[in-house]
C-alpha cells in the first residue's frame, strides 16, 4: 500500500501543470550539452556520496521544483541562463538569476543540481542493469530451447549450449558503474523511474 501511494504521488506530478515542448526547450537542451568553463571542475561519485542522502520528500519537492524551473527557462524566455555545468568550481559558475529563482523556492543551487545529477546518473545505471537483465533472460530462454532441440547433432547441441553458457557469465560478470548514490536512493529512484523520467524529460536510447 505505502508503495503504490508512493508511485501515486509521484505519477499524479506528472498529469498537472503539463506544458508543451517549444523551441526554446530543444535549444535549452541543446545547450546543456555544451563544454563546461574553463577551470571548472565536476564532481567525483566520492562527492556525491558524501552530501546528505535523499529522501521521498526531498526527491518529491524537487521533481515539482524542476519542472517549476523547467517552464521558467523554456516559457519565461530564460534558457539562455541555464546552469549548462554542474559541479564545484571557484567560479560563479550559476548565472545570478538561476540563483535568485532557486533560492526563491527554498533551495541552495548545489543541492538542487547536485540532486539532478545523481538522479540523472542513476537513472542511467538503472538502465543498464536492466538492459543486462533482458540480455541474460534471452540468452536463458536460448539456453532451454537449445536443450531441447532435436534437429541438430548432439556436438552442435553441446557447442551451442557451451556458448550460451559462456554468453550468460560474462553478461552476468560484465561491469556497470555503480550509481552515484546509497542503496536507500537507489531503491527509491528505481522504484520511480518512469515519472522521475518524465519530468526530467529523459529519452530511453
Amino acid at each position: 500500500m505505502k508503495t503504490s501511494l508512493v508511485c501515486f504521488i509521484l505519477a499524479s506530478l506528472i498529469t498537472t501543470n503539463t506544458f508543451a515542448a517549444s523551441d526554446s526547450a530543444k535549444e535549452f537542451a541543446e545547450q546543456k550539452k555544451s563544454v563546461p568553463p574553463e577551470g571548472a571542475v565536476p564532481f567525483s561519485n566520492k562527492d556525491l556520496l558524501a552530501t546528505a542522502p535523499m529522501n521521498f520528500e526531498e526527491l518529491k519537492n524537487f521533481l515539482r521544483d524542476w519542472r517549476k524551473y523547467n517552464h521558467w527557462l523554456t516559457e519565461g524566455n530564460n534558457q539562455y541562463e541555464a546552469v549548462a555545468y554542474m559541479g564545484v568550481s571557484k567560479s560563479a559558475d550559476y548565472p545570478s538569476a538561476v540563483v535568485r529563482w532557486v533560492e526563491e523556492h527554498g533551495w541552495t543551487c548545489d543541492r538542487f543540481f547536485l540532486i539532478e545529477l545523481k538522479v540523472r546518473r542513476t537513472l542511467a545505471v538503472i538502465r543498464l542493469e536492466e538492459r543486462r537483465n533482458t540480455l541474460i533472460a534471452n540468452y536463458r530462454s536460448q539456453l532451454e530451447n537449445a536443450q531441447k532441440n532435436t534437429s541438430i547433432s548432439q556436438s552442435e547441441k553441446n557447442a551451442l549450449i557451451k556458448r550460451l553458457q559462456a554468453d550468460i557469465r560474462d553478461t552476468q560478470h560484465k561491469a556497470i558503474q555503480k550509481a552515484p548514490v546509497t542503496p536507500a536512493e537507489y531503491d527509491l529512484i528505481k522504484l520511480n523511474k518512469d515519472p522521475i523520467a518524465s519530468v526530467l524529460k529523459e529519452v530511453e536510447q
